[in-house]
């Protein structure tokens, strides 16, 4: 198995334009560089508006690819406050989405500063050809700031004045007497040329000084730095205007000579109030939640830090609560993502004002909150369960918006430190697992972390950690299972079957790691992994078989809400040069009933590239219908439970009999799983189903051991 890594980043050539890509997938990230991978240019990637917004702070960009759907600061809110900054309200964003294309949609993001729309899926050609134009456009305005530069080289003693232009400026001599000034100058003082002249420079600035007392031109840090023919720089010096009011400034003062007599200093500055005003916004950005004004959860966990200490210290506990709410996301489907915001909105108000002052609220996800209770213990008035009560009855009242009135409540888990962990990570797993708990008892109740649960955090730490390290180490294989043509009598296909084999020996099915790698966001990398080496192995077995078998390949929940799937497919498939019936993509019931529409799309985007697609586990009871009919399939597997039970129950053999005459009709293949003895093939034969799979015929094997002729 090839190690999944991501490679580290290599140093920006400073000769080279900057893209910045913003989307919250990295897969995304992955498919633009490659779309602009010739471009002679750096590339840079944020997965939040947060991190735009502090690395415009530090890097210049040629062009910004923006996404607008992105979790916290979406698109449109990122771009508006781009365009409040100087240093980036002329850099050109265009917007990526996968929304809907609609004239609503596009003339927002050109109200918020947008140059250009781009609408998912990517076509490569139109965003290469787009951002082309800007990098052009980035290295014209490079070469006439370079030519700019070069002038200035040229220039006399006035250098310093043409460079300002549009700075206050403000020409002082040796005594601290101000002997000329501009028009910039009097509009940011708010006072006339007349009395600026001749007045003393002190009145307008507050004069740097490294001496007790008040500060004088002569003693200034200006001045000494000037009379040793240095530039003085100053980064946040304080001006004052005609009101007496006090500013921020940027300020530059350059000392002038005349055949080598310091002749007087001309200070070049500029008000930074706004800006101060802006990066103010940004560190408020960077520390709350911009939908609810919570805390985030970054500065959460550094409160947590910080309670832990004085925790330990003074030896007294403190509690947490994690507030998941139930059914959440159907709120968004029911009524819209607008909707679903002002709830958040409203459920924050309502946790801020059952909970004490003093005490910490956060918002850690999309409909999560956390509470940091210190001072319960000593007010003697209440305690975590009695909060959690309150919590219950306060969330779960009707919430009115736009019309609609919606119920909703909350699972809460509550966990004590030091008893629930040693450090904030492990206390912050403690009380998330009790959360979790609480939804396993239905919702709507709150849950204590117990012995049993931190049992079950270190054993689900101890699997995380061991499949990074397979991951790392290659520990993964695939397993084949053939299935049987039963008209044609051969071996056509095969299902690949993800196995993994521990360096310590031990084994653990698919059923247990499989959905650890779902929750730690590693099944994308790993499915990808599986589809690459089911193609590795088509290719051998085409060298070796005049009739090579069909591999089936099962996709994840996480991969089919891929947009870009399809393609990743696709270009395996030519890697390695094969046809695109060389590979089957096989998908459950209950994946495509969490979100069918866009189901259908990915499965018609595989129908349209060649590639077929199998229903797994069919007649579990998610299925509907009326999708069945839309979904471009051609196989239908027959869930092992209904094979398990034929020759037993009568209604299982009911079933069963529908399915294959439902699939047949529909033109579709049947292929049974889990047929293990004499009796079911003889029911299957007779039924006509198309293929069997299970220990009857072969169990999974290894590529080298795979049974492939009958």
């Amino acid at each position: 198995m090839e190690a999944i890594q991501q490679s580290p980043l290599q140093q920006d050539d400073l000769t080279k334009p900057t893209i910045l890509i913003v989307d919250d997938r990295p897969e995304n990230h992955r498919v633009v560089k490659k779309i602009l991978s010739d471009m002679n240019a750096n590339f840079h990637s944020a997965e939040s508006g947060h991190e735009v917004l502090s690395l415009v702070l530090r890097h210049k960009y040629a062009v910004i690819l923006l996404d607008v759907m992105m979790p916290g600061i979406d698109g449109f809110e990122t771009a508006s406050l781009l365009r409040m900054n100087d240093e980036t309200k002329h850099t050109p964003i265009i917007f990526i989405t996968a929304a809907d294309h609609t004239e609503a949609l596009e003339f927002k993001g050109y109200e918020v500063g947008a140059v250009d729309y781009l609408f998912k899926p990517i076509n490569a050609h139109t965003l290469h050809s787009k951002v082309q134009v800007f990098l052009e456009l980035e290295q014209q305005r490079t070469k006439l700031l370079q030519s700019f530069h070069d002038i200035q080289a040229l220039e006399n003693k006035n250098r310093l004045l043409l460079k300002s232009i549009g700075e206050g400026i403000l020409g002082v001599d040796t005594h601290g007497q101000i002997t000329y000034t501009n028009p910039a100058t009097e509009k940011v003082l708010g006072v006339s040329e007349n009395t600026l002249v001749g007045a003393d420079v002190a009145e307008f600035i507050c004069l740097p000084t490294s001496l007790a007392g008040n500060a004088t031109w002569e003693n200034c840090k200006i001045f000494e730095h000037c009379a040793k023919g240095y530039t003085y720089r100053d980064s946040y010096g304080l001006f004052k205007d005609s009101d007496n009011r006090m500013f921020p400034a940027e300020f530059i003062a350059t000392p002038i000579y005349e055949n080598k007599t310091l002749f007087g200093v001309v200070i070049a500055f500029q008000d930074i109030s706004q800006k101060r005003s802006i990066e103010e916004q940004l560190s408020r950005l960077s520390q709350f939640d911009t939908l609810t004004g919570l805390v985030n959860r970054s500065t959460f966990e550094k409160h947590l830090q910080q309670a832990i200490k004085r925790s330990l210290r003074h030896d007294r506990e403190f509690s947490l609560l994690h507030l998941d709410l139930d059914h959440f996301k159907q709120v968004n489907d029911q009524f819209g993502h607008e909707v679903g915001d002002i709830l958040l909105q409203e459920v924050g108000h309502r946790i801020v004002k059952t909970v004490s002052d003093g005490d910490i609220v956060a918002r850690v996800g999309g409909d999560e909150f956390v509470i940091l209770l210190e001072n319960f213990i000593e007010q003697h008035v209440r305690n975590e369960a009695v909060l959690a009560e309150h919590l219950l009855g306060h969330l779960s009242g009707a919430y009115l918006i736009r019309g609609h009135e919606i119920y909703i409540g909350p699972s809460i888990g509550i966990a004590r430190f030091p008893g629930a962990g040693e450090d904030s990570v492990s206390v912050l797993r403690a009380v998330e697992l009790a959360m979790y708990r609480a939804k396993k008892q239905g919702g709507q109740n709150f849950q204590f972390f117990t012995e049993e649960l931190h049992l079950q955090a270190l054993a689900s730490l101890e699997l995380e950690q061991k499949l990074r390290a397979a991951i790392e180490h290659q520990e993964f294989a695939l397993f084949y299972q053939p299935q049987w043509d039963i008209l044609n009598n051969r071996v056509n296909k095969v299902e690949a079957l993800l196995r993994w084999f521990p360096a310590d020996g031990s084994r653990l099915g698919p059923d247990v790691f499989i959905p650890k790698l779902e929750e730690m966001g590693m099944i994308n990398k790993v499915g990808e992994w599986v589809v690459e080496q089911a193609c590795r192995q088509a290719q051998k077995w085409r060298a070796e078989y005049p009739n090579p078998p069909c591999i089936a390949v099962n996709l994840s929940m996480d991969q089919l809400q891929r947009e870009e799937l399809p393609e990743v497919v696709f270009y395996l498939l030519q890697k390695y040069q094969l046809p695109a019936d060389a590979i089957e993509v096989e998908v459950t019931e209950g994946m495509m009933m969490q979100n069918p529409q866009q189901a259908i799309e990915i499965l018609n985007a595989f129908q349209r590239l060649g590639i077929s697609v199998a229903i797994d586990d069919f007649g579990t009871g998610y299925s509907s219908f009326s999708y069945l009919v839309h979904l471009p399939i051609d196989t239908l597997k027959i869930d092992r439970e209904f094979i398990r039970k034929l020759g037993e129950d009568d209604k299982c053999e009911m079933v069963v009999r529908a399915i294959i005459s439902l699939a047949h009709n529909m033109h579709l293949k049947v292929v049974a799983e889990g047929v293990e003895t004499e009796q079911q093939l003889a029911f299957l034969l007779e039924q006509k189903c198309d293929y069997i799979q299970g220990y009857y015929f072969a169990k999974p094997a290894s590529a080298a051991e795979v049974r492939l002729e009958v």
